[in-house]
């Protein structure tokens, strides 16, 4: 669903599939599984898109160096 800040992961049909959180999420929801069921070329460009992503988005490499410059601004920060 499109909440959360899930959209600033997700493309819409590049990486994945934004639902809005709605009276029709179920029906929508169901449509897009049905969508990604039919069509595995679809099925086969989402999950490559979303492989990619995670790779250069959610590594170890990143997420050390984002972890030690929040760690040194809020360091930063406390000492003033």
């Amino acid at each position: 669903t499109n909440v959360c800040g899930l959209s600033e992961h997700i493309t819409d049909n590049l990486n994945g599939f934004l639902v809005e959180n709605d009276e029709f999420i179920i029906n929508n929801f169901t449509k897009q599984i049905l969508e990604l069921a039919s069509d595995r070329t679809l099925m086969d460009l989402i999950s490559e898109n979303t492989n990619l992503y995670a790779l250069s988005n959610f590594n170890l490499k990143k997420f050390n160096k984002e972890y030690t410059n929040l760690l040194l601004n809020n360091n930063v920060t406390n000492n003033l």
